[in-house]
């Protein structure tokens, strides 16, 4: 996988050269811009108000959940101090139960996991959605030729130095007899 990565940004390094090159050589200016996009989110109040509906749910669950385990830790401290004096079908009743809740428990945790995964991605996929509009548009209105996120690779990119036609009319010249 590594190795996979390492291919992929070489080729995307070469590529980003080749558009510089022929921008240059066009005499074109070219204006590069960076980002983080995940400092965008945490700085920006659209992306605090999800952030703060996410952390909310989730300390719901957790404290629900917490709840659950002390009541667990009880049940199972009074079936070891009190085992040993209960009838054989008073015991075997409560550890069922122990066990019973233990599974709920698991479940429960899974749920909510499972959940909150879809919580967040509700709550952010539309403003990741509506940042790339606003990208585009800044990207266009500012005159920036390519926009890098810092964390996840290029975001905004002017047509005129996508060299993609060029680079597959050389890939065809390789492979004349394609046609």
């Amino acid at each position: 996988m590594p190795r996979k990565i390492l291919t992929i940004t070489v080729l995307f390094s070469i590529m980003i050269a080749g558009a510089i090159e022929q921008a240059v050589a066009e005499d074109s200016k070219i204006t590069i811009a960076t980002m983080n996009l995940q400092k965008v989110i945490a700085v920006s109040k659209t992306g605090q108000a999800a952030k703060k509906a996410v952390t909310k749910k989730f300390e719901d669950y957790q404290n629900k959940i917490k709840k659950e385990e002390e009541s667990l830790l009880s049940l199972k401290d009074e079936i070891e101090k009190k085992g040993a004096v209960w009838s054989d079908e008073v015991r075997t009743k409560k550890e069922r139960e122990f066990k019973r809740r233990v599974q709920a428990l698991e479940e429960e945790s899974q749920y909510a996991s499972n959940d909150m995964k879809e919580f967040e991605k509700e709550k952010v996929e539309p403003i990741l959605k509506e940042l790339e509009g606003i990208i585009e548009k800044f990207g266009k209105n500012k005159g920036y030729t390519l926009i890098l996120d810092t964390s996840r690779g290029v975001l905004y990119q002017d047509d005129s130095i996508d060299i993609s036609s060029k680079l597959a009319a050389e890939l065809d010249k390789q492979h004349p007899e394609i046609k």
